[in-house]
């Protein structure tokens, strides 16, 4: 049973349960008789049961699954999309996670929770868009929604289409900084950002790394390891390599965050690296950023008035929030965005990347919220 991006195995029940309103009889004084008072229907409570197990050319651990499991606690409702079963789609808000260990190799595992049905609720993007401070006197750009593949749009607005290896998406300027839409089929492999360590997707943030970390948002992907960082991008094929950047010394790496529309990845020298999904990957590097393969030579301290970007390789820009310099030692320390651009429009997209988005997702009632 696929619940949001987490896939579950062996899960034996799914029931809706308790299907009730509130209603009251009320006699009031002076008058025969009783008034019904009656109200709306309550959520359905919603059961689910099963087990976790390692399944055959899996490389998910049992204890992997448990902590598939917690993840269900940590994230918002509107991630755990559960699509046409037993004749049912909609959104689950988990009350309790109650996994049985044992010596064994099957754990059994129980939980409840709210039942939001998609015949009755929606998806929405609410954003607080924000523009980082930036030294250069730069217009301010613009802070694109990016939907999941085949999402169906209720709001419009200025629209571009960028390929991604799960599909095609769409990203979207609202006048009114909300979209609202609805999901097409499962709540997976749609452009969404992922987590992993080595081969295996992580889902929560309980989780300690042992091997290298790896996350991508369809169109970025982003391999973290010691004192390294690997920055490549999807031309609509595969992913092609921009170039692995020695980023100071650094041995371990932990998530501050991580869900399908945003992830962010701590290291131990205070670098960090957030992707959201559809944007350029933001690195914080507190020391100089240096390149493997790309000669950084040909370039200088950025100077334009009105730019804060610079090309270092055919169609790779680097971009700031302050004044940087690129010279044969490296890339000066700061936040900083490595991207590509083989479209002209390089300008506009540094000045993009400086807007923080602030997305909330959240499941909305249908009708007049729409």
């Amino acid at each position: 049973m696929q619940i949001g991006q987490i896939d579950f195995p062996a899960v034996g029940e799914f029931t809706l349960t308790d299907h009730s309103r509130k209603s009251e009889h009320i006699a009031p004084l002076g008058m025969q008789g009783f008034i019904p008072a009656e109200f709306l229907p309550e959520l359905d409570n919603v059961l689910l049961s099963g087990h976790i197990l390692k399944t055959f050319a899996n490389t998910r651990t049992l204890y992997q699954r448990a902590e598939d499991l917690q993840a269900l606690t940590e994230r918002r409702s509107s991630y755990h999309f559960v699509y046409n079963v037993r004749g049912h789609s909609g959104w689950i808000a988990f009350d309790y996670i109650r996994p049985t260990t044992n010596d064994g190799q099957l754990w059994t595992f129980s939980t409840s929770g709210k039942w939001y049905d998609m015949s009755r609720y929606s998806l929405k993007y609410f954003t607080q868009p924000k523009q980082i401070p930036c030294t250069k006197p730069i217009t301010a750009g613009n802070n694109y929604i990016c939907l999941p593949v085949d999402a169906i749009v209720y709001d419009t607005g200025t629209e571009i289409v960028v390929p991604t290896e799960d599909g095609n998406t769409k990203h979207i300027i609202s006048s009114t900084n909300t979209i609202t839409f609805d999901l097409s089929g499962n709540d997976f492999n749609n452009g969404e950002c992922k987590v992993f360590d080595g081969t295996t997707q992580i889902y929560n943030n309980n989780h300690i790394y042992s091997d290298y970390i790896i996350i991508k948002n369809g169109t970025y992907r982003v391999k973290i390891n010691t004192n390294t960082i690997k920055i490549d991008y999807f031309d609509g094929t595969n992913f092609v390599n921009i170039d692995t950047f020695t980023c100071g010394t650094f041995s371990k790496w932990w998530t501050v965050y991580n869900n399908p529309d945003c992830v962010k990845v701590m290291m131990n020298n205070n670098a960090y690296v957030e992707i959201e999904r559809g944007k350029v990957p933001h690195l914080y590097v507190p020391s100089l950023i240096d390149s493997t393969d790309i000669v950084l030579s040909t370039a200088s301290t950025i100077g334009t008035p009105d730019l804060n970007y610079l090309e270092i390789s055919n169609n790779i820009f680097v971009a700031g929030m302050f004044r940087f310099t690129v010279s044969e030692s490296g890339i000066s320390a700061g936040h900083r965005w490595i991207f590509f651009n083989s479209e002209g429009t390089e300008s506009q997209q540094a000045k993009d990347v400086l807007i923080q988005s602030n997305l909330s997702r959240l499941v909305v009632e249908r009708g007049g919220v729409l």
